[in-house]
């Protein structure tokens, strides 16, 4: 019995139930530092994947978990070839309403065929890059910003 086969299989009539179940997505690796594996990104990694989400409520499931995460997503692997070892601090990012789940825990399954993310939605946004702000913002009108701030004048 060839279980990677057989899972293989699942996965391909689990995610060929189309869109009312199935998300497409981008899978993010921001620039950090992650904690959990130790491992450094100098510029952020995308993978477009899509993604099956499984919501639960926490009432049902407080006996198992007392701060269970809100939703479990599954990916297949294959999708995040350019990802390696996926883990909390990354987030996905679902494409029709830019939802955005910060992962807390990736599993890989034994058969390496799809990965189980334990994530929580998020209001973090996305505010671009990591350029430096200058030194103050003009008020006044849509010209460039100068040293000091332009409010106008308080003369009549």
């Amino acid at each position: 019995m060839n279980l990677a086969s057989l899972t293989r299989t699942a996965l391909k009539t689990l995610f060929g139930l189309g869109p009312d179940f199935i998300k497409d997505a981008t899978y993010v690796r921001p620039t950090s530092f992650s904690s959990a594996t130790g491992v450094t990104s100098s510029t952020e990694i995308t993978a477009p994947v899509k993604m099956l989400v499984v919501n639960y409520q926490r009432r049902f499931l407080a006996f198992l978990d007392p701060n269970p995460p809100d939703e479990k997503i599954l990916i297949r692997a294959s999708e995040l070839t350019g990802i390696n070892s996926p883990s909390a601090g990354d987030y996905i990012i679902e494409s029709s309403n830019a939802q955005r789940r910060d992962v807390l825990t990736a599993v890989l399954d034994r058969t390496n065929e799809f990965w189980t993310f334990a994530t929580v939605r998020s209001l973090n946004q996305d505010w671009g890059d990591l350029t430096a702000y200058s030194t103050s913002e003009d008020w006044a009108d849509l010209t460039t910003a100068s040293a000091s701030d332009d409010w106008g004048t308080l003369f009549a």
